[in-house]
């Protein structure tokens, strides 16, 4: 409460009428949008009538007088003498926040504030005596006797009707002039004679509907078959204070750490009582547990319904027509969690009403109607809450996004370049960025959306968005049920244990350190991957500064795969050990500053474990956004083909960037120079039970001398190995930098030297594309001697003929070195139409190898059409495709595919390919 001592009956007052004004505006909101409801028009009236009556009960003046007067024009409005249109709406919100104003005073400082709201009155009397107009013209003079008449006739209801009502909450007015003064000496005094009289004037008046409603607390008059003797919610529900929740909730987790302390010992104890008895305890507590958490969780529609009013007004005042839809209001969140995110939601609102939504001549030349929706949706998923915000607005710009950044200094034009369309959008929880044209006193998209993403961070939630220009805008929140007792994995490094939470698991992985799929290390970072996917991977015992336990002889290692704010990373750990619900407790001052940690428990062996902090560790740790973009980029992403790229560096070309397409590289080594060997001035060394010839990228495209000697040599060499022709062969570069996606075709256009394929831009740079194989072939290395040299002697039986489609030159180039590596012919078209003129006047080809998504004629409708032709049914059809969802393996098996494959694999490819034509 506030600063000053407040009787209980004034506290119960104001507990009852911040409930009421709460469900006042909502209402309000309603009936605006359907006048017809009686219902609704009869439960504002109540609560109003509600605060009126406990107003006058309690002296506060100011207060009774606009809530009575705000009554009276309910009372017009039901008994159908006005309707309540946008004018009444408006000055019925006035009223509410006058209200609010006079509750929000007394809780303050425990007295009624002194402002006498005298226009506001003005207005209300000027609606109930019909003689002016809501929002006309009113002057002083004519005000002021109004009120001085007004305020006597409330003065004269002040000695009976209040008192009487404040007790028996009628839901209608009682007429003064139909009653005897009452002389009210104090409350419980005012309490009997107001029940006394009451009680009187029912066995006088037994007619009177009215009266007898009022003693017996029945709905309102439209409801005259309801049960008269039905109880209200209010007389079934006990106010806790919410300090004292939190204290039980602290109790409860001492006793679930004493639980599991129990248990912990009875596992190791054979003794039946106490097994039987912990067992006892453990399901009681979990009840207790479960229970407690429930008195803390309230509806978030108490935190929604407050958006229609906001919503309502700014649309007014931009001009907007604007309609919220809100659903999920019965979705339950820990209370301390629902106050955290009031402020977080508030921005969202009114960045969409404000930036979002169109004004409404705009929406209707873009072919929409001219009322923008915003839809607010709560529901429970995967033990937590999500809040989605979806508007239909004009959505947000990526471009002008970039282009803000760049002008405010945020980011560097190199940068921006290089972004994709997920990490553009994500720019506008950059503090400072905003792409609202002037600065008002509504918030334009983006102000504010740094401190949105802290709160929510803070509570252990996360902020995801998406839009698309011109369709709209949708932001996502995850927020955690609660934050007192969570779920958690305990793992172990350097002989601590430490709890991970279950909201940033994504899955545990044990690795063999002699699959394919080891960690790897790319210029000192290192990586693994999972189902194809490239992950960074942080070693735990690094990040602590603790020594590493795990034998080094041991052929597993252990990761635990994280979300950091939909960043995906591998934490290796030495031991996962198991599940358990651990309480959160908060770290001392001395450790607050430590980004790595976000609170410690006690753990069932009384010894006490740090609570890793997810998100620190991604961030101090600096994991690279650009190591890997989501393949699955939501549609945006199909209509494009994206292509990996290694990117290194080169000897005496130090500030130029090289790269490689991923797709044609088995393997990332280093070697030292004394594994090198010489046959002439071809450099080799030993790999994998095999010769491997070295290429020197810098002397291959003459930017140094060859490399002829062992002296010549470099003391460690980064090599990238690809396979050629079922051999391997090795590339020396001076630096493995990074591996990053582009949706870029290679301009072949731009090449300055043999070996160079063309340049893309990528991570705000120009970068030259190797040719690896046209390096190979000019050495003369490609041809028999190559064969000779490393025993290949894979002979082709017969060299059939491949019909490649694809429209982009870079994967079509790649994917033809590919096919013709493994010893076919391959033939070239740029898309299903192409293909199929080809198909009709070429009956040599032995397999068509096609990509999806391609102007004139996709994929799916090149294998409708091969498989619909008698003369082309026979083909063997494989599809390579980034398109790759259940659904689109489906189709694509569907449509007449043999195979259909991922762009990216390219073992899955050869293997695929190979079998087709080998089988026949």
């Amino acid at each position: 409460m506030g600063q000053q001592k407040i009787s209980p009956i004034v506290q119960e007052f104001l507990l009852e009428s911040s409930e009421n004004i709460a469900s006042i505006t909502s209402k309000i909101t309603a009936l605006e949008k359907d006048p017809s409801n009686k219902d609704g028009i009869n439960e504002l009236y109540r609560a109003v009538h509600t605060i009126k009556g406990g107003a006058g009960f309690l002296k506060f003046k100011s207060l009774e007088s606009v809530a009575h007067n705000f009554e009276n024009v309910l009372d017009l409005v039901r008994s159908d003498k006005i309707s309540f249109d946008s004018t009444i709406a408006d000055l019925a919100l006035e009223s509410s926040d006058a209200i609010q104003f006079f509750v929000d005073g007394i809780e303050t400082s425990g007295e009624e504030p002194s402002k006498s709201y005298e226009k506001l009155l003005g207005k209300l009397l000027g609606v109930i005596e019909g003689t002016i107009t809501p929002n006309g013209p009113q002057p002083d003079s004519e005000i002021k006797p109004k009120l001085a008449d007004l305020n006597k006739v409330i003065e004269s209801k002040n000695s009976d009707e209040v008192a009487k009502e404040a007790v028996v909450k009628s839901p209608e007015p009682v007429k003064a002039e139909a009653e005897k003064p009452l002389k009210v000496v104090g409350a419980q005094d005012a309490l009997d004679a107001a029940v006394k009289q009451a009680k009187d004037k029912l066995a006088k008046e037994k007619p009177a509907k009215a009266r007898k409603q009022a003693v017996t607390k029945a709905p309102e008059p439209s409801k005259p078959t309801a049960k008269a003797n039905e109880s209200s919610l209010a007389d079934s529900v006990v106010r806790v204070n919410v300090n004292l929740l939190d204290k039980i909730m602290n109790v409860v987790g001492e006793l679930v750490l004493t639980r599991n302390q129990i248990l912990q010992y009875a596992s190791s104890n054979e003794e039946s009582d106490l097994q039987r008895l912990s067992n006892q305890l453990n399901v009681i507590t979990t009840e207790l547990q479960e229970d407690v958490m429930t008195t803390r969780m309230q509806p978030i529609g108490t935190v929604l319904s407050r958006f229609e009013r906001i919503v309502r007004d700014m649309a007014k005042e931009l001009g907007k027509s604007i309609e919220l839809k809100i659903d999920g209001k019965a979705t339950e969140l820990d209370k301390t969690l629902l106050e955290a995110i009031k402020d977080p939601l508030t921005h969202m609102i009114r960045n969409s009403v404000d930036h979002g939504i169109e004004m409404p001549a705009e929406r209707v030349a873009n072919g929409k109607s001219e009322t923008g929706t915003l839809h607010i949706n709560a529901y429970h998923e995967g033990g937590q809450v999500t809040i989605e915000i979806n508007d239909d607005g004009g959505g947000i710009s990526k471009e002008k996004i970039k282009e803000k950044a760049v002008s405010k200094g945020l980011i560097a034009q190199e940068k921006a370049d290089s972004m994709s369309d997920k990490e553009a959008l994500n720019l506008i929880f950059l503090p400072g960025f905003s792409t609202a044209a002037k600065v008002t006193n509504i918030s334009g998209r983006g102000v504010g959306m740094d401190v949105v993403r802290t709160n929510i961070e803070k509570i252990g939630g996360k902020v995801e968005i998406m839009s698309e220009e011109g369709e709209g805008t949708s932001f996502k929140l995850k927020i955690p049920l609660t934050l007192a007792i969570i779920p958690a994995l305990i793992v172990n490094t350097s002989k601590s244990s430490f709890a991970i939470p279950q909201i940033n698991l994504l899955e545990l992985v044990r690795l063999d350190k002699t699959s394919p799929d080891a960690i790897e290390e790319i210029n000192g970072a290192e990586f693994f991957r999972l189902r194809g996917e490239l992950v960074p991977v942080v070693r735990l015992s690094e990040v602590l500064g603790m020594k590493e336990e795990t034998a080094k002889d041991s052929d597993t290692e252990n990761v635990v795969v994280l979300n950091s704010d939909g960043k995906i990373y591998g934490l290796v750990v030495d031991e996962i050990l198991d599940t358990v619900e651990i309480v959160v407790k908060p770290l001392s001052k001395q450790l607050k500053s430590v980004n790595y940690y976000a609170g410690a428990t006690i753990m069932g062996d009384g010894r006490v474990s740090l609570i890793l902090d997810v998100n620190g560790i991604a961030t101090v740790k600096k994991l690279s956004t650009d190591v890997k973009e989501d393949l699955e980029e939501e549609a945006s992403s199909f209509n494009k083909d994206i292509q990996e790229m290694l990117l290194f560096s080169v000897p005496n070309r130090e500030n130029d960037l090289f790269a490689v397409p991923l797709i044609l590289i088995n393997r990332l080594e280093e070697f030292k120079k004394e594994a090198v060997e010489f046959t002439g001035t071809r450099a080799l060394i030993h790999y994998r039970g095999a010769a491997m010839p070295l290429f020197f990228v810098s002397s291959e495209l003459g930017y140094s001398a060859p490399v002829a000697s062992y002296d010549e040599l470099p003391d460690e060499m980064p090599v990238f190995v690809i396979a050629v022709r079922g051999s391997y062969v090795g590339f020396v570069v001076k630096d493995i930098i990074d591996i990053t996606a582009t949706d870029e075709d290679v301009n072949d256009m731009v090449s300055d030297r043999d070996g160079i394929l063309g340049t893309l831009h990528i991570k705000g740079k120009t970068s030259s594309v190797l040719d690896v194989f046209g390096i190979i072939e000019s050495s003369g290395i490609g041809g028999k001697n190559f064969s000779k040299m490393v025993d290949n002697k894979r002979q082709v039986a017969k060299k059939a003929k491949v019909l490649l489609v694809e429209d982009s030159p870079m994967f079509r180039g790649m994917a033809q070195k590919i096919v013709e590596e493994l010893g076919y012919q391959v033939e070239t078209a740029v898309d299903g139409l192409e293909a199929l003129n080809f198909l009709h006047r070429n009956t040599d080809i032995d397999l068509i190898l096609s990509d999806i998504e391609m102007p004139q004629m996709t994929g799916w409708e090149l294998a409708e059409c091969v498989r619909g032709d008698d003369s082309l049914r026979h083909l063997p059809m494989i599809a390579l495709t980034t398109r790759y969802s259940p659904s689109d393996i489906e189709k694509g098996k569907s449509v007449g595919f043999d195979y259909y494959l991922e762009k990216m694999k390219k073992e899955d490819i050869s293997k695929a390919i190979d079998a087709v034509l080998k089988s026949e």
